[in-house]
C-alpha cells in the first residue's frame, strides 16, 4: 500500500470528516491515521506600535480631493 497524504479541515463542530479512496485490493487491511496540524496561515495580531504605524501610513496616504469649478 502506498502512503496517502490528504489535507482536510476540521469543521466548526470540531469533527474531522475524511473520505479516502482506497483500492478494493487493500480491503480488510489495518491502517494508521495521524493527525498533524498545519502551520497557521494567519499572521499574528499586530502590537500597539505596529497598529499605530499602520494607521499613520493610511492617514498619510489620503490626499485632499481637488475642487472642481462649477
Amino acid at each position: 500500500m502506498t502512503r496517502i497524504t490528504i489535507t482536510s479541515k476540521i469543521g466548526p463542530d470540531g469533527v474531522l470528516h475524511l473520505n479516502v479512496p482506497i483500492s478494493m485490493l487493500e480491503a480488510n487491511r489495518e491502517v494508521r491515521v495521524t493527525i498533524e496540524p498545519l502551520p497557521a496561515l494567519t499572521r499574528p495580531a499586530m502590537t500597539q506600535e505596529e497598529w499605530g504605524a499602520f494607521f499613520q501610513s493610511v492617514v498619510e496616504s489620503i490626499s485632499e480631493p481637488e475642487e472642481k469649478d462649477a
